[in-house]
């Protein structure tokens, strides 16, 4: 995504619910007209900037269907603002790569040796950005359009990252029986998903780590074919240190 449309984007987002236009029939009459025109009206304009917006197109239309079918005001409403809560949660997604250094390393080897050399712990989002980076380069080695971000796979994939340090496991599944599919169904992201998973058996200020992971998993056959897979269009990236060791813990959730 151009700075240009971060920007335009950026601001849609703060004047978000603030003034809604009047309802017309976009949206079907009903409980909070004003607000779901407005968010269709935004959703219009983001993907014109090219923000992929799948994902929440499918809220939203779930939202017109229980409408005409009946629901409940209060629980349009919620879940009204637990959509314009995830669109707030990509954007601020989106602004994180494009201020973060280490989103350009690779194509400054300057800023990326100073980074390698550096004695401090690397914070986990710039981590994310330039593992972000590293994919993204693959796709791009093999003729393969860029994956874009995606905020609730990005939460969804940063909290898998934690739990494993913080349950210490190591697999798809947490100890609550949810694997992937299922931890990104309950975080909100309906369609199907693909999970990479990777571990670092070092522990250094992350950068080295990131570069070891992201080596092995295109050494795998299953995770490279997860990389590569030109029907997969958006990401998220989550990334956790080990407190005592400073190993990585890494999952890659890939969407539609």
């Amino acid at each position: 995504m151009k700075i240009r449309h971060l920007a335009i984007f950026t601001v849609l987002a703060a004047q978000m619910l603030v003034q809604c236009p009047p309802a017309c029939a976009d949206v079907n009459p009903g409980p909070c007209a004003e607000k779901r025109q407005q968010l269709k009206t935004y959703l219009e304009k983001a993907r014109a900037t090219g923000f992929g917006t799948g994902p929440y197109d499918d809220a939203l239309e779930k939202i017109e269907y229980d409408v005409k079918n009946g629901v409940a005001e209060a629980e349009i409403e919620s879940q009204i603002n637990r959509l314009t809560k995830a669109l707030r949660e990509q954007v601020q997604n989106r602004k994180t790569i494009k201020a973060s250094g280490v989103g350009m390393a690779s194509t400054d080897p300057a800023t990326l040796k100073k980074l390698k050399k550096s004695k401090q712990q690397i914070p986990v989002s710039q981590l994310e950005s330039y593992m972000l980076t590293l994919v993204n380069n693959h796709r791009k080695e093999n003729g393969i359009p860029t994956l874009g971000t995606d905020g609730t796979l990005a939460r969804c994939a940063r909290e898998h990252a934690d739990d494993m340090i913080k349950r210490k496991f190591f697999d798809h599944t947490n100890p609550d029986g949810l694997d992937g599919f299922k931890r990104a169904q309950k975080a909100g992201f309906k369609k199907g998903v693909r999970e990479n998973i990777g571990k670092t058996a070092m522990g250094g200020n992350g950068i080295l780590e990131v570069e070891a992971a992201d080596a092995r998993l295109m050494l795998s056959p299953g995770h490279k074919a997860n990389i590569l897979d030109p029907e997969l269009k958006v990401v998220g990236i989550g990334i956790a240190y080990d407190p005592v060791t400073w190993q990585l813990r890494v999952c890659q959730m890939f969407g539609k």
